[in-house]
């Protein structure tokens, strides 16, 4: 588990298929590692929310897990096989390199971040995760502290974002189901594609609906999502 954690910057995969309805999406994923975005807020007025009730265990397999960052640190909870998720016994579940202390009802997330769903080992890892809450549908704003943070588009369209305090060294690592991540890095003036054997371009910021990615940054930064124009 240690391995999965440490090569999640560049390796985590993420669902491309989400089917949106009011108050809940249904991801179909064919992998391993799912990204889930948080572009929900609770039925009710609070914009947090926590991972159990944002995602649902009851229709995953037993041994599902499911991760959250922080900025700092990981926190991962188990499926039981009875519809819920609770904290890993880490003697019977060892979890190296996570944090196991805090509870599914005390850890909350906000919109526009994100979490992931590691499945089981299996030869089929085709489930549909199911995710519940109200659906952002307007402009808003994402927070990222400074280290490297999962984010996701918190809109249900596509979207395009710009990033306010940016600093030079900034990167964004935008995960693939195959082969390499994208990345993208910031100059201090605008944002360029690198990485080996990529000639770099100026680069355009945009993501599909539920698409999440990483970034790494040298301090604070707010992120402005908008809906994609056709």
């Amino acid at each position: 588990m240690k391995k999965l954690l440490s090569l999640s910057l560049a390796s985590l995969a993420f669902a491309a298929v989400a089917d949106i309805t009011v108050g809940v999406t249904a991801i179909s994923t064919t992998t391993k590692n799912t990204i889930v975005p948080v572009p929900y807020s609770k039925i009710g007025t609070s914009e947090e929310i926590a991972p159990k009730e944002l995602v649902k265990a009851a229709n995953l397999p037993t041994g599902t897990m499911l991760y959250v960052f922080n900025g700092t640190s990981y926190y991962a909870w188990e499926n039981d096989g009875n519809g819920a998720w609770i904290v890993p016994d880490t003697v019977s579940t060892p979890v190296a390199g996570v944090n196991v202390s805090a509870t599914v009802d005390s850890f909350t997330l906000n919109k526009g971040s994100a979490l992931w769903v590691v499945l089981p080992d299996a030869d089929n890892y085709s489930q549909t995760i199911y995710v519940y809450g109200n659906g952002a549908s307007t402009a808003t704003t994402s927070t990222v502290s400074a280290g490297n943070c999962l984010v996701a588009n918190p809109l249900q369209t596509a979207a395009s974002f710009t990033v306010d305090n940016a600093k030079s060294g900034d990167i964004i690592t935008i995960p693939s189901d195959s082969g390499a991540p994208t990345l993208f890095r910031y100059n201090g003036t605008t944002w360029r594609t690198f990485g080996p054997g990529i000639a770099p371009a100026n680069a355009s910021l945009s993501m599909a609906a539920g698409q999440g990615f990483w970034y790494s940054a040298q301090g604070n930064v707010t992120i402005n999502w908008t809906e994609a124009q056709n």
